[in-house]
């Protein structure tokens, strides 16, 4: 593989075929110290960016990624739906989706990109009526904190189905709806 032709080599050789593009090839190749091909590789893209109009992005290196911007768009859909599943189910969710093979390290990159972090979900009633809430708070303003008592049956079970963790827009916490 040749050398890397320095930026400033670049850029000189770029204003003198913007100057005129008729400028001989083997010349310019010869007073800059380099290949004849690397000069009309840049005459090449010069014509397009006068064609197009505007100058011509530069690819990104490496492979192109499997995941495209609809891709994308799907993930944030279903984080939005089901913001507690794990990283490895929205890979199956793409895989039946558009059957493009996504890896684990691959998501958690878009999920940074995204912005979208992991967090402790909050749980809300799925079954909550706003109104009765409202109802319940009234009724119980006029109560005396000593009429007020606590029971505590909570128990633990690590066996349970419920996700701890979930999916949310950075600075946004991540809710998580059921049946309680």
């Amino acid at each position: 593989m040749p050398a890397r032709l320095p930026k400033h080599l670049a850029e000189d050789i770029d204003r003198c075929l913007r100057e005129n593009l008729e400028y001989d090839p083997n010349e310019l190749a010869n007073s800059f110290h380099t290949t004849y091909s690397t000069v009309m590789k840049r005459k090449r893209k010069i014509r397009l960016e006068l064609v197009i109009g505007a100058p011509i992005p530069r690819r990104k290196p490496g492979r192109r990624s499997k995941i495209t911007r609809t891709i994308e768009v799907f993930i944030q859909k279903i984080i939005e739906l089901e913001p507690d599943l794990y990283q490895e189910e929205i890979c199956d969710f793409i895989y039946l989706e558009y059957g493009a093979h996504v890896k684990q390290p691959q998501l958690s990159k878009v999920l940074d990109r995204l912005n979208q972090s992991r967090k402790v979900c909050t749980v809300r009633a799925l079954q909550c009526d706003q109104e009765l809430v409202r109802a319940w708070r009234q009724r119980a303003h006029g109560w005396n904190p000593r009429q007020l008592v606590f029971v505590d049956e909570s128990a633990s079970n690590e066996k349970t189905t419920y996700r701890k963790y979930g999916y949310a827009p950075i600075g946004v916490p991540a809710n998580v709806q059921r049946l309680l």
